[in-house]
């Protein structure tokens, strides 16, 4: 899937789910698509956890999606991370072959950037410089970037 058309998916996931304001409310977007998230400290009680070095990581039982994330990680991380879980639901990722696996985080992060920094909020704002979008956005700065860079023609 191109830029493009990712971009697309999430300024649709925003129309549907959410609106317009920023910062992009990303549990409002869950609650919505009837997906749970769940703090890693909480998905460890159940016997459910990340490993390594993941910050998060969706699951489904194939009725209901759950979405884990790193509480330790800062606010920023933290709301990136349900974005790019959101992204893999949004785009249909499940269940589909191991190859792709790479291909899916990047689209996924592409997601996250594109849902969490709306480019025309960015335009209609006049937001032009990372620093200022990752403030505004509460997003980790190398996603207010990404973001940035999806909005050049």
């Amino acid at each position: 899937m191109n830029k493009k058309k990712i971009a697309a998916a999430a300024q649709r996931c925003l129309r549907e789910l959410h609106g317009d304001t920023l910062p992009v409310d990303v549990l409002k977007i869950t609650r919505g698509l009837g997906v749970h998230v769940v703090d890693n400290t909480a998905a460890r009680n159940v016997g459910e956890y990340l490993k390594g070095s993941e910050l998060g990581k969706c699951m489904t039982d194939g009725k209901t999606w759950v979405v884990i994330f790193d509480d330790t990680q800062p606010l920023e991380t933290k709301r990136f991370t349900v974005g790019h879980e959101i992204g893999h639901i949004y785009l249909d990722h499940a269940g589909e072959i191991a190859r792709l696996k790479l291909d899916h985080e990047r689209q996924a992060d592409e997601f996250a950037a594109q849902l969490l920094c709306p480019g025309n909020e960015l335009r209609r704002r006049r937001l032009t410089e990372a620093e200022e979008v990752a403030r505004v956005c509460k997003v980790p700065i190398e996603a207010a970037r990404a973001s940035l860079r999806g909005m050049m023609p």
